[in-house]
Order: structure tokens, then C-alpha cells, then sequence
């Protein structure tokens, strides 16, 4: 599909869900559209003198309500019209670009979006501060809004000079530290294990005798622990810490119990990601379980565990991994 016909059925998709009085009323209307997202939406005049560096509409999306300001000294019709165009951007999940921050701005980028805030607030002040109420203090949640932007660029300033170089493009790219965490977690103690076959020093992958078991889960062990060092010194995402984290605590888990019994890895790692899983994106996630029990049925079914191994190996691997990613994220 062309991008354009991609654009046409967003908005035909949006246009469906809205509900569109007869007679029109932009009252009326509003109205619907708040009931609808679950928040007020408040019209607001821009009052003060006429900034030319400012639209004559604007939109402002808080945590709890949706503002749209208009040029006071408009027509009826202007107004409208001025209104209706904030809120087809507001329902299209469309940012201005003013006010739109990446996770590592640049110096630029803070100054503009200060700027037209501080623009925004001259215009606004009368209006705004008669309608701050105690359950939508507006003026507040502004003003803290134009402060969290001061915030952001005391904070990255503070991070470019901790560390010493320029992590923006990594930061943005959320695939460099998949990749990372996928490197130490992943990739070197497989490489670890193919090595050891090659020796003769284990038979396969599965690495089925405790005392070799346990060598190949110290080094993973090692190697989890080195990665969750470099995601935390190069500033990786809380959620990606968390999971790698996890990781290690769920193999100090089960190599504390291997040396007496041959716990399940797979029921314990299987396991502890469905939780993790249903921890970051909802309890749907939950639905993944039946695959654990593929997963435990194939590990009895080898005969390389007992049912009683598997079902602890998933219990210890769901119980450690879910506390330690609630912990740490």
C-alpha cells in the first residue's frame, strides 16, 4: 500500500470512531471527543498581544486533560475552524515539532522548545490561571512541563560529562542494546559451549552431566554479569538491565541448586520470560504458558529430567526472574 493510501485509511479510520452532532455544536462536539479519550479537552482563548512567532491555534497534551488554545480576537467561524485542525492532530497522534524532545536533544532543540513555551505562557497567563481548579491545576501542570525541559538538558549535560562521550545515536537505536545484551547473554556462552564440544569436553549443547554443567554456568554466569556492567555504564534502557539481570540472578538460582540435582535450565528460563513478558506488555502474555509445557513435556520426554525437575525449574525460573525484573526495572 502507497503511503499515501496508508495516510487516507488512518484517517478514514479515525473519522469512523467520531460522533458528529446535527446541528453542529463545537461544544457539543468536544464533548463527545473527551468522553471518548477519557479526558477533559478544554478550549482556551490566547489572550496578551499577538505573538507572530505563534500559530494561531495550539494544541497541548498533559497527562491529565488535552488544551487547545485559539486566537481570541478570531471569528466564530476562524475559531472553528482553528479548533477542529488541533484536534485532527491531536487524534492523529500528530507533535508539534516545537515541542517534540528526543531522548538525547540537542542544545538546540531544548532552546526552541523552551522558547515557545515561554511564548505559550505570555499568552496564556490570564487565561490559564483562571482556570486552574484542584483537580486540573493547568497553570502548574504547564509551568512544570516548561521546567521538566530546563530539567532534561541540566541532565544530559550531567550524562555527556560523566561519561565522557557521545552515546546519542546508541541511545536511539533500542536494536544496539538488544544486540549488546544478546552478545554477553547469548552469543559468547554459545560460543563458549560449541568450543567445549570441539575439545571433547562435553557431548552436546545440553551439557546433560552436573559437574560439566556447572563449569559452562559459572562462565555464563561471568559473562551475563560483564554485559549487565557495560548496558549500565554505556546508560542502556531500566527495562533491558532489568531483563539481563534477571538473567544472572536466575542462573545464580539454579547453579546454587545443580551440584545436588539436575534442575531444568529450559523450564527456568522458558518460564521466567512468559513472566517477564507479561510484566512489560500485559497479562496476554500469560497465554505463552501452554509453550512452557511443550518445553518441560520435550525435557522429561528426552529423559534428560524428571517431571519434578522441570516443574521446580520452572517455578525457581518464573518466581527469581519476575522478582529480580520488578527489582531492578
Amino acid at each position: 500500500m502507497r503511503w499515501w493510501k496508508r495516510a487516507d485509511a488512518e484517517c478514514t479510520t479515525v473519522a469512523d470512531r467520531l460522533v458528529i452532532p446535527q446541528p453542529f455544536d463545537l461544544g457539543v462536539f468536544c464533548a463527545g471527543i473527551a468522553e471518548q479519550r477519557g479526558r477533559p479537552l478544554i478550549l482556551l482563548p490566547l489572550d496578551g498581544a499577538p505573538d507572530p512567532a505563534l500559530p494561531c491555534g495550539i494544541r497541548l497534551g498533559l497527562e491529565v486533560a488535552d488544551l487547545v488554545f485559539y486566537d481570541a480576537v478570531a471569528a466564530e467561524i476562524l475559531k472553528v475552524q482553528i479548533v477542529l485542525h488541533e484536534i485532527s492532530h491531536m487524534l492523529l497522534g500528530h507533535v508539534a515539532p516545537e515541542l517534540e524532545l528526543p531522548q538525547q536533544p540537542s542544545e538546540g532543540e531544548i532552546a526552541r522548545a523552551s522558547e515557545h513555551f515561554h511564548r505559550l505562557l505570555t499568552r496564556t497567563q490570564t487565561t490559564v490561571s483562571g482556570l486552574d481548579r484542584p483537580d486540573l491545576p493547568v497553570a502548574s501542570i504547564i509551568r512544570t512541563e516548561a521546567a521538566r525541559i530546563r530539567t532534561v538538558a541540566r541532565m544530559t549535560e550531567s550524562i555527556d560529562e560523566e561519561l565522557g562521550l557521545d552515546i546519542g545515536r546508541l541511545a536511539h537505536a533500542g536494536i544496539g542494546w538488544g544486540l549488546l545484551g544478546c552478545l554477553f547473554a547469548a552469543a559468547i556462552p554459545l560460543a563458549f559451549i560449541k568450543f567445549g564440544i570441539r575439545r571433547g569436553r562435553w557431548a552436546d549443547r545440553h551439557v546433560g552431566q552436573r559437574r560439566q554443567r556447572i563449569i559452562v554456568m559459572t562462565f555464563v554466569t561471568g559473562s551475563v554479569a560483564t554485559g549487565i556492567a557495560l548496558l549500565w555504564a554505556f546508560g542502556a534502557p531500566r527495562a533491558m538491565i532489568a531483563l539481563i539481570s534477571a538473567m544472572l540472578v536466575t542462573l545464580a538460582a539454579l547453579l546454587a541448586v545443580t551440584p545436588a540435582w539436575k534442575i531444568s535450565v529450559h523450564a527456568a528460563v522458558s518460564c521466567g520470560s512468559v513472566a517477564m513478558l507479561a510484566m512489560t506488555y500485559g497479562p496476554w502474555a500469560l497465554l505463552a504458558y501452554p509453550l512452557v509445557a511443550v518445553v518441560g513435556w520435550s525435557r522429561v520426554e528426552l529423559k534428560d529430567h524428571t517431571l519434578a525437575q522441570v516443574l521446580v525449574g520452572a517455578g525457581v525460573g518464573g518466581a527469581v526472574a519476575a522478582g529480580t525484573f520488578a527489582l531492578v526495572r
